[in-house]
């Protein structure tokens, strides 16, 4: 059988191109993690979820000014409720009011959650209103045995009407933390 030079490389070409997409669709299948969560159902924490989710919390090894920080096991696990605090408490919706303070009450203090839990007894705006945070960087102000304070450098998006363009703004929250029961918890946060 013949073929022309003009079909002889469209057949080439379709069977270079049919595998690249082969080869592409393999590595996407391996490569893809599906999420945890694929109802869009809020998941409910509680001590021990939130207690094994801080040991794979990931931390970056740099201080704020980019320089690489030597990490012990007890100072990574304090940075972890760190940052995993300042994300959930500094995301908020007026569509779930106060989901944040419940969300936290795992890496809190008693005291504090009694603190924070007197916010939630107030009322909720009418108008929309949403922010959500990202940890970006956390410096540890001081540190002992039992407790630890750290600055933890967030990007907040902030829409105050829904469809409306996020605006984006950095802000700084102060971490105050104490071990107790070999456990790290939040006893107190000041944003700046």
């Amino acid at each position: 059988m013949y073929f022309s030079r003009r079909n002889l490389i469209i057949i080439i070409s379709s069977l270079v191109v049919l595998g690249i997409i082969a080869v592409l669709l393999i590595w996407f299948k391996n490569n893809i993690s599906q999420p945890a969560n694929q109802n869009n159902q809020p998941t409910s924490l509680n001590d021990s979820t939130v207690n094994s989710n801080i040991k794979n919390i990931n931390v970056p090894l740099t201080n704020d000014s980019g320089e690489l920080a030597q990490v012990t096991d007890d100072q990574s696990q304090f940075q972890g409720v760190a940052r995993l605090f300042a994300e959930l408490y500094g995301s908020y919706s007026t569509d779930n009011p106060f989901a944040n303070i419940k969300s936290v009450a795992a890496l809190t203090t008693p005291n504090f959650q009694n603190k924070l839990n007197s916010s939630v007894n107030s009322k909720a705006s009418a108008q929309f209103y949403a922010v959500s945070s990202r940890a970006l960087s956390l410096l540890v102000v001081s540190q002992s045995a039992n407790q630890a304070k750290v600055i933890v450098s967030t990007q907040r998006q902030e829409v105050k009407e829904r469809g409306a363009t996020p605006s984006v703004l950095y802000q700084k929250v102060t971490v105050d933390l104490i071990k107790t029961n070999n456990s790290w918890l939040v006893d107190g946060a000041v944003w700046e």
